[in-house]
């Protein structure tokens, strides 16, 4: 891993939390996105865990429809479409 993040130039952070079910599915497969594009590395604090190589996304895509199926259809939390920017 050493090797890897000492290739690495940019860090970039992203928050979010699961009560909003729409804010967690495009952060999490964001954070498995940006490190298969530019090779780089993803680190969930919460679980203590490093990722990158190609595959992240498929692998962070199981994971959250995994954690979506065990929601409760009154805790769904999702953003009513206004309009384009």
């Amino acid at each position: 891993m050493d090797s890897i993040l000492s290739e690495c130039k940019k860090q970039i952070t992203l928050r979010w939390g699961t009560l909003d079910t729409l804010e967690f599915r495009m952060a999490f497969l964001s954070a498995a996105i940006l490190p298969e594009i530019f090779g780089g590395v993803c680190y969930d604090p919460q679980e203590d865990r490093w990722d990158y190589g190609e595959g992240l996304f498929e692998k962070f895509l199981s994971e959250v429809n995994s954690f979506e199926s065990d929601i409760k259809p009154i805790r769904w939390k999702l953003h009513e479409f206004e309009k384009w920017m």
